[in-house]
């Protein structure tokens, strides 16, 4: 049973494990926009036994979250010429787009404070289309989502693509682990 009334307090969450709520449509929509909650964590109406993703939810689902990141004026990351901003490095790690329903598996390649190389099968997305990533390097405790732009597509093989994606917005766990690494790589270069 979904529920009825945006303003009524019967949606909960779980994010990283833990329960909290119940919150209004309105305070579920803020903690998505603050990155505090992404649209890969579950969600349940009251009464419902079952979590669900709040990308797979119907009043949460991907339009409604996308279409506020699609308002922002500027797109981190990108320089008014289109060339990056920053450095990116190497990184290893599974990264999984829900598109039409099917969880699509790519691999990150390369990754910086404004984005990451992914390789991928034809159906990641198409140049300009916006995505919900979910990254997982080396460790689950490591994996964060967020909100990204396509921004290439490169054929590298029969099947086989280099997608550039630039980040709109990265869950707050995301965006510490990145600075963090990048930071640490920085680091180690400028010592050797």
């Amino acid at each position: 049973m979904a529920a009825k009334k945006k303003n009524e307090r019967n949606w909960y969450l779980l994010v990283g494990g833990r329960e909290s709520g119940p919150f209004d449509y309105e305070q579920v929509k803020e903690k998505i926009s603050k990155g505090e909650v992404s649209s890969f964590d579950f969600v349940k109406a009251l009464n419902q036994e079952l979590w669900g993703t709040l990308l797979d939810n119907e009043i949460f689902n991907a339009d409604a979250i996308l279409a506020e990141i699609k308002s922002f004026d500027t797109i981190a990351g990108q320089t008014p010429n289109g060339k990056r901003k920053h450095r990116r490095s190497p990184i290893l790690a599974d990264v999984f787009v829900k598109i039409d329903g099917a969880l699509i598996k790519g691999r990150a390649l390369e990754v910086g404070k404004g984005g990451m190389g992914i390789e991928a099968g034809e159906g990641f997305g198409e140049p300009d289309s916006v995505v919900s990533i979910y990254c997982s390097p080396v460790s689950e405790s490591m994996a964060f989502n967020c909100h990204a732009k396509i921004i290439t597509k490169i054929k590298l093989s029969e099947g086989k693509y280099k997608y550039g994606v630039q980040f709109l917005k990265l869950s707050l766990k995301g965006e510490t682990f990145l600075f963090n690494m990048l930071d640490a790589i920085e680091k180690i270069k400028e010592a050797s």
